[in-house]
């Protein structure tokens, strides 16, 4: 990041020289890699705003400025799938992806669209996937399997972030293929993060899943890319907490802070800082936690990373539910639900925000007489909706979303309908190996149906995992017989 700094400040002074020297007579194409080289510089040094400018600066003096307006957005995105469809449907009319010379500019414009492609995931989905989709078509154009790779990555992200998990698989299955025959770090890295973050959203999450992302993890850290290494580790982090394997989790998280605190990164920062503090959550620290998690906030908020902003503050929320702070839960969930809304958020790290802010409405409506009762029971019945919808396109967000709505039917008095809905969280906890949410889906049940049975399978899970808070509140439903 030292690099990266001084690396701007000459790039600058150079911008100033060649400026003074050539004026309007500067090569496009020059100015176009200077100003790219300098965007990049800001995009690892986590100022996102700035980069973006310097890309769409050099996108411009390459003659194919980005879209400034939403709508502009949206019909280049258009025009873009046709593009692409044609190349499904007639693939003999655009030339075979081969190793060959490839115009300049076009390597150039396609690292462009890379780089903004980092930060537009966290930051504008709808960019994110004109960034993609770009590259793909200019790539199958100009016969450059590199880029083909980047962008059948890109759009298999995107298609998993919709829901769209068949297309997601072929487009991942192209990059992976074509990074095994072109065999670059960069190459593998991405083509394997696609495939990594693929099977995330599909609950797929053995030792495959494991060794894809650490094989793309290990070819960034090769290359010496931090900002894509530290994107894969936190991936890595999340699994592992899914998982219930807390200690390998905190570890990489402790990674990612030492990394980014040496390297003034605040991206890499905050990813171990939201990571360590959704470990300490679950294992009962709550101070800890929320104090990690509003430092991963602010850090956020001044990248802007929206994305997972709203993924920590959805954390922060639980924090204080667990603590009986509920206005403060829910002013912070309702904010992170508003900025989802506003930036049209999609994908797993919307999901946890949602569960929260459902059991939020369900503490209060359990808690509160009539007509206040109700009023929650209508809040609670529109979001455990709307998080059982956001649940299909991740599965790992669904056995949380059905423990609620079977508390909400419970709620309402229908006993049988709970007991489907638990059942269901049940088997789905235990086919994804998610430890810490069968845990809890078991301690709901033991309490409120008297089950003891799965009272005991809790505090077993609790147990071995570490969860000390829930495994102490099980302890107590048992009778404080252990």
């Amino acid at each position: 990041m030292a690099a990266d700094a001084e690396a701007l400040a000459h790039y600058r002074r150079a911008l100033t020289a060649y400026t003074r020297a050539f004026g309007d007579r500067w090569d496009p194409f020059q100015r176009a890699v200077l100003e790219r080289k300098m965007g990049e510089a800001l995009f690892r040094q986590g100022n996102h705003q700035q980069a973006i400018e310097y890309l769409q600066r050099a996108l411009a003096y390459l003659g194919s400025p980005f879209p400034t307006s939403r709508w502009g957005v949206r019909l280049a995105v258009a025009r873009e799938f046709v593009q692409q469809i044609g190349h499904r449907l007639l693939p003999g009319l655009s030339p075979k992806s081969k190793v060959g010379q490839v115009d300049p500019a076009v390597k150039e414009w396609i690292n462009i669209y890379e780089v903004m492609g980092w930060m537009d995931f966290f930051m504008d989905q709808e960019r994110f996937l004109l960034d993609s989709i770009k590259v793909l078509n200019v790539a199958e154009r100009s016969g450059f399997p590199f880029g083909t790779l980047r962008g059948s990555a890109g759009v298999g992200i995107i298609c998993d972030a919709i829901g769209m998990f068949c297309f997601a698989e072929h487009y991942h299955r192209q990059a992976v293929a074509l990074a095994e025959q072109i065999q670059h770090p960069a190459g593998i890295g991405v083509a394997y993060l696609g495939m990594g973050l693929h099977e995330l959203y599909l609950g797929q999450w053995g030792e495959t899943n494991v060794i894809h992302l650490r094989r793309a993890a290990e070819a960034y850290w090769e290359m010496g890319d931090l900002r894509e290494w530290g994107l894969i580790t936190s991936l890595l982090r999340q699994l592992f907490l899914w998982r219930g394997d807390f200690v390998h989790s905190l570890e990489l998280c402790q990674e990612l802070i030492r990394i980014g605190r040496d390297g003034s990164d605040p991206q890499l920062w905050a990813w171990g800082l939201q990571g360590s503090g959704a470990v300490w959550q679950r294992t009962g620290s709550l101070d800890e936690a929320m104090a990690c998690l509003q430092k991963a906030i602010e850090l956020y908020k001044a990248i802007p990373n929206y994305m997972e902003q709203a993924d920590a503050s959805g954390e922060l929320g639980l924090c204080y539910l667990r603590q009986g702070s509920l206005k403060k839960a829910l002013a912070v969930l309702e904010e992170a639900n508003q900025l989802i809304a506003t930036h049209g958020l999609k994908g797993y790290m919307v999901n946890p925000s949602r569960n929260v802010l459902a059991e939020v409405y369900l503490v209060e409506a359990e808690r509160a007489e009539e007509p206040e009762r109700a009023a929650w029971m209508r809040k609670a019945k529109r979001i455990c909706r709307a998080a059982l919808k956001e649940s299909k396109t991740f599965r790992g967000g669904l056995p949380y979303a059905m423990r609620l709505q079977g508390r909400y039917e419970w709620l309402r008095g229908r006993p049988k309908a709970a007991r489907k809905w638990w059942q269901r969280s049940v088997a789905l906890a235990e086919e994804l190996r998610a430890h810490y949410d069968l845990g809890m889906v078991c301690l709901e049940m033991g309490q409120r149906l008297g089950e003891r049975v799965r009272l005991e399978q809790a505090e077993a899970i609790f147990a071995e995992i570490g969860a000390d808070l829930d495994l102490a509140r099980t302890r107590e439903l048992l009778g404080g017989e252990r």
